[in-house]
């Protein structure tokens, strides 16, 4: 018999669970001992004997293929992933994988029924969101990034960031941050410094032929703080060359 909250569950979305619904959720699962849980979870359909079930499974104790783990940015890998999270809500026996959790101390398994699902809330349908590297994600408005747990990170947990497909670039943002670190060379230059000017050019010059809004007190500033250290590195050059000229005819090579 086909499981009548099957409309109500995304394959390949990812849920939170209200921790206040203590009876819905495994014992000791909300205790504050219990380190194998990141309340992140991935619905799996089981079809087995006639019973069609749903699990939603923590991703901490998720069995899954780590390839689709490997740097997370690049887009081939995570789509794969996804398309795996996908075929969880197939009719097919997974009751190996629903298992995989009694390999754990703490349990992460909840049976979806009418009466506890209200428990979980969709965070994201991953097919909706791509991979980012976590530098770029200051350049989008917050609302359009999730920071998801998406497997077992085990000691190195930085999850994964994610990026709506339809997120557009808040250029007052990028160009802040972009602002933020010539400043930061600025101060103390290194080979970085040019580079990091030309990004910040390029982003001003396409921010102002589009129309998009960005603090244009910050560019003023670092033009003339920018105009203000040739003109020191200019007379640095000429000091450092009198100098060496003196010492070389002390004989110092």
């Amino acid at each position: 018999m086909m499981n009548k909250l099957l409309d109500k569950v995304i394959f390949g979305g990812v849920y939170k669970a209200n921790l206040n619904n203590i009876f819905d959720l495994p014992k000791d699962y909300t205790s504050r001992l219990n380190g194998q849980r990141y309340n992140c979870w991935i619905p799996v359909r089981v079809v087995k004997n006639n019973e069609d079930k749903i699990y939603m499974i923590d991703t901490y104790q998720l069995k899954i293929d780590y390839q689709y783990g490997y740097k997370t940015h690049e887009l081939e890998k995570y789509n794969k992933f996804v398309e795996y999270l996908v075929s969880l809500g197939e009719e097919v026996d997974r009751s190996w994988l629903t298992n995989c959790v009694f390999d754990y101390y703490y349990s992460a398994r909840v049976e979806l029924k009418e009466n506890n699902i209200k428990t979980f809330t969709l965070i994201a349908d991953l097919k909706e969101y791509k991979p980012i590297v976590s530098d770029l994600r200051s350049h989008y408005n917050d609302e359009d990034i999730k920071h998801l747990m998406l497997w077992n990170y085990q000691n190195s947990g930085y999850g994964t960031y994610l990026l709506h497909n339809n997120a557009d670039i808040n250029y007052k943002q990028k160009i802040n941050n972009l602002y933020y670190k010539f400043m930061d060379d600025l101060s103390t230059p290194s080979d970085g410094y040019e580079s990091k000017w030309n990004n910040l050019v390029k982003c001003v010059a396409y921010a102002d032929n589009h129309n998009k809004d960005y603090d244009k007190n910050l560019i003023e500033y670092a033009i003339k703080m920018r105009n203000y250290i040739q003109r020191l590195s200019k007379n640095y050059q000429r000091y450092e060359k009198k100098i060496r000229n003196e010492f070389l005819i002390k004989g110092v090579e």
